[in-house]
């Protein structure tokens, strides 16, 4: 009976530690979202082609370009720099719930190894061309 009762207590502390998780990478993208936001307004009014909030005034080749590379850009720093340089290699939210960006064996991961990881997350969410095919 006591060894239901422990795997109970490793189930539910693994359900808690991924809600955890779920909920630091939930505010982290909301937080990256409105660093993005910023930095879009800001280069559409310093482009000329937003208005004086930064909403995109008319849609252009040039405005796509910038939204595109700005996304990256601050993701990037988001999720690579920011953990990066910090001492416990972490983005803000996780900062907060004490978790940590860890290489295997515990120790700090490269700056290689963190872009890495960013751009696979980015090509493993990212859809494929049969997921934008239209279906018969």
């Amino acid at each position: 009976m006591s060894k239901k009762s422990k795997i109970k207590i490793e189930e539910d502390t693994k359900t808690e530690y991924f809600i955890k998780r779920v909920f630091a990478y939930m505010i982290d993208w909301y937080i990256s979202a409105v660093f993005l936001n910023l930095a879009i307004r800001l280069s559409l009014i310093f482009t000329g082609l937003g208005d004086e909030y930064g909403a995109l005034v008319t849609r252009s080749n040039k405005a796509d370009a910038i939204i595109i590379v700005m996304s990256l850009i601050i993701a990037f720093i988001y999720y690579v720099l920011i953990p990066y340089t910090s001492k416990t290699t972490s983005t803000i939210m996780n900062k907060v719930m004490k978790f940590e960006i860890v290489n295997m064996d515990g120790s700090k991961p490269s700056l290689l190894t963190l872009t890495k990881r960013y751009f696979l997350c980015l090509l493993y969410t990212s859809p494929s061309p049969r997921d934008l095919s239209t279906s018969r």
